[in-house]
């Protein structure tokens, strides 16, 4: 499996935990909906009786307060949420037994040297007995980093959640924006 399976499995398994988190997140934003409808329903009462135009005014600036407020709490909480994601992926990850965590640095190993005729492949001192042709290395974290002439591939999982870290605002825009 290379790269590019690597990558969507784990982005499946963050789809799958962010659908959880949405639903989770929905149920909440439509208890707060029910909340600021009665609020703003006890509010409009009252203008009313004080005149139409002063009620539109206030009722109006109510519900804008309301959404914005609305979405920034539901955007807080989805990043939160995108971010326990991201967490608990990378200890899923870490948690795996030895053979899977194998497989997966020769699997990081096949998608860093693909192309290459000659390389050094350095993996982290507490992984080394899982792949006996790396070079053993204080890299400080789990993966692989390839070394070939001048050219140096770093496949970790702080290289790989870097690159997902890019998709975050993405995500936390398309769930905040779902009603």
């Amino acid at each position: 499996m290379g790269f590019d399976e690597l990558k969507q499995r784990i982005w499946s398994e963050v789809e799958r935990e962010i659908e959880e988190y949405r639903e989770h997140v929905e149920k909440e934003r439509e208890q707060m909906i029910m909340e600021c409808r009665k609020k703003t329903e006890k509010e409009c009462e009252a203008i009313l009786r004080d005149g139409r135009k002063e009620a539109d005014f206030a009722y109006k600036r109510i519900v804008s307060a309301a959404k914005l407020e609305m979405k920034m709490k539901k955007t807080n909480v989805v990043a939160g949420l995108v971010d326990e994601v991201y967490k608990k992926a990378r200890e899923s990850l870490l948690e795996l037994d030895d053979d899977k965590k194998k497989e997966l640095l020769e699997r990081m190993i096949e998608g860093c040297t693909r192309g290459l005729k000659e390389y050094e492949i350095f993996v982290d001192e507490e992984y080394a007995h899982l792949v006996p042709e790396a070079k053993p290395s204080k890299i400080g974290d789990f993966g692989v980093v390839v070394v070939s002439g001048s050219l140096r591939v770093e496949r970790t999982l702080s290289t790989i959640f870097r690159e997902l870290e890019s998709l975050k605002p993405k995500i936390i825009e398309m769930l905040v924006e779902q009603d």
